[in-house]
């Protein structure tokens, strides 16, 4: 059915007027209550409580903030709980603030002293260890006991920290380096090889304001592009991030290098550790060299190893001093492979 608003015959939906007639009957009520349906009674007490609410004086909700959990509470808590809190053991932790406590950002310049550098790099890695509703400021101050403003400057200052000695962290391997990158590539059957490149795209919780469509993708979300070089131990060599098809990598966030920075931090202080306790383990780069050029000499001879094995299956006719001749020199290719593969298996056994 069509009904039609006052004399202009605009057409009024169903709904419109079911409206309507409501509001009529709510009014109708309210001016006369004893005659109110049983029907409007739940709309008359939604009604009062709407204009009711405004009567009562608001009260501001109070949190305590205490930083008993902070100082006492995961400072002398387990190595487990410690790393699962801040994604480094204490040790770590006071490697990277020996690396930006001398940045001038640390530095007061009013009268109000700052807290030391390690409860603002707990206060930061609260937001970059976690993800989600976890890593948002309010989330932080209960358990760090800070506001939401300082929660917000503590991170801004460690994050600028750690984008200063991003290029001290993130560099190109030199000549020795590339050699034992080379070397351990190899040993996993990958020679000449200094690094591994990526790309990933870093989602973002939702669409930035700021030039919207510069940050879709074609997998239908919003995201920043970066792309990454990484050696065999996983430590990243090269690291680009910006908008999605624009080349400005200024645009690349701070949040994004600082990660990055804190990984390769952790991860050199990881081998260190490792190195101390098996210090053993790892053979000189002299003989890795020497061991990885026995191992490119055994892969430019595979191929010739299967024409030699062919030749040698074939019906050797020896009255014929050309098939005679190939027959040697498939016996002599295979006899130089299974004697680069058994120095080097001598040279592995050697050097452990």
């Amino acid at each position: 059915m069509v009904r039609y608003r006052n004399f202009d015959r605009h057409p009024l939906s169903a709904r419109e007027g079911t409206l309507s007639a409501m509001k009529m009957l709510l009014m109708w009520t309210l001016q006369f209550p004893k005659t109110c349906p049983t029907a409007l009674l739940p709309l008359l007490a939604i009604k009062k409580y709407r204009t009711a609410r405004y009567l009562v004086s608001r009260t501001r909700l109070s949190f305590l903030k205490s930083s008993v959990h902070r100082d006492q509470v995961l400072a002398n808590s387990s190595p487990r709980i410690f790393k699962k809190a801040f994604r480094m053991t204490k040790e770590q932790m006071d490697v990277v603030v020996d690396l930006i406590k001398d940045h001038p950002c640390f530095q007061s310049t009013g009268y109000r002293v700052q807290p030391s550098v390690r409860i603002q790099l707990m206060v930061a890695l609260q937001r970059l260890a976690h993800n989600g509703s976890l890593a948002s400021y309010e989330s932080i101050d209960p358990s760090m006991g800070v506001s939401v403003g300082t929660a917000h400057k503590y991170y801004q200052r460690v994050i600028t920290a750690l984008c200063a000695i991003a290029n001290d962290i993130i560099k190109w391997p030199d000549a020795n380096r590339k050699a034992e990158i080379k070397l351990a590539f190899a040993k996993a059957g990958f020679p000449d090889l200094i690094g591994i490149i990526d790309g990933t795209d870093l989602p973002h919780l939702r669409a930035p304001s700021w030039k919207r469509d510069f940050w879709a993708t074609r997998k239908g979300r919003f995201a920043m592009g970066a792309t990454a070089i990484c050696d065999h131990e996983g430590i990243f060599t090269a690291f680009y991030t910006g908008v999605l098809r624009q080349e400005d990598v200024d645009v690349a966030t701070a949040h994004v290098l600082a990660c990055v920075v804190l990984h390769n931090v952790l991860t050199r202080l990881d081998k260190d550790d490792q190195e101390l306790m098996d210090p053993e383990s790892n053979a000189t780069l002299e003989q890795g060299q020497e061991q990885q050029k026995w191992v490119r000499e055994v892969q430019d001879g595979v191929t010739e190893g299967f024409q030699a094995q062919e030749c040698l299956e074939e019906d050797i006719d020896f009255s014929d001093w050309k098939a005679v001749e190939r027959y040697e020199a498939a016996m002599k290719v295979l006899g130089d492979i299974k004697r680069a593969k058994l120095k080097a298996t001598m040279f592995n056994e050697t050097s452990l």
